[in-house]
């Protein structure tokens, strides 16, 4: 692995090359740098893949976990800043979309635009949540509600101690997701594709084309086989999807 130089919140899995377009991930709930540990292999050619790390986790594990989407943007923002000296795009999956969303307001202030944006699995801020706060469960039903994500896997669910590590991550970016202001008056001038599950109960085709509201550019809808973690069950077929659409915004 190599460290992106002065950064806490930059991660790149590979030996840094000078590629054309660079693109920031951005994890979901409970997610860390990891989820995009293998990605410069399928996409090595053409991306400089750059994962994007919050606070509490990886690399940043003593750090204070924080409990507001503007609040883990506070503290990624000025090391995205610092590699933004080429054309660049932005992935973020669920939580990591609502992270994406609100950095992009910022840059837009600043006259920065991304080549495109991806939002995966997200739906948008203006669309009214309906679920329960979660995050505020007992520990017993929080993890009932995890298993019906289908993305954490039954070993460290089933592991007390384990989950005991994971809990606090888990407990705050929930948090941060059901807190995260609803609207969404920014409107975004780039393209957008919006990615999603076929089987996600958790956001809905429907909803995915509401990203449709918030930009002024073209808005690109895809499902996939899967369910709200298809990033991983189709990770090598929503890998060439993304690398075709990437391609088409150069």
């Amino acid at each position: 692995m190599s460290q992106v130089t002065n950064s806490r919140s930059l991660v790149r899995f590979h030996k840094y090359a000078d590629r054309g377009l660079r693109l920031f991930c951005f994890p979901y709930a409970g997610g860390s740098a990891a989820t995009f540990r293998e990605w410069f292999k399928a996409l090595d050619a053409h991306v400089d893949v750059v994962a994007v790390e919050y606070p509490g986790r990886g690399g940043r594990r003593r750090e204070t976990l924080l409990k507001r989407v503007a609040d883990i943007v506070d503290t990624v923002a000025p090391d995205i800043d610092a590699q933004i000296d080429r054309p660049f795009a932005l992935f973020g999956h669920s939580m990591g979309g609502l992270v994406v969303y609100e950095l992009l307001q910022r840059l837009v202030q600043r006259g920065v635009q991304p080549a495109c944006v991806f939002m995966s699995g997200c739906r948008p801020p203006l669309i009214k949540r309906s679920e329960k706060n979660l995050y505020q469960l007992p520990d017993t039903e929080f993890i009932e509600e995890l298993r019906k994500f289908n993305g954490t896997p039954e070993a460290l669910l089933g592991d007390p101690e384990l989950m005991s590590l994971a809990m606090p991550i888990l407990r705050a970016d929930f948090e941060a997701v059901a807190t995260y202001p609803q609207g969404g008056e920014a409107k975004m001038s780039c393209p957008v594709f919006a990615y999603g599950g076929m089987n996600d109960d958790n956001v809905t085709l429907e909803e995915l084309e509401g990203w449709r509201d918030l930009t002024r550019a073209q808005c690109t809808v895809r499902v996939f086989p899967g369910d709200h973690f298809f990033l991983h069950s189709e990770g090598m077929t929503l890998l060439r999807v993304l690398l075709r659409d990437i391609v088409s915004c150069i």
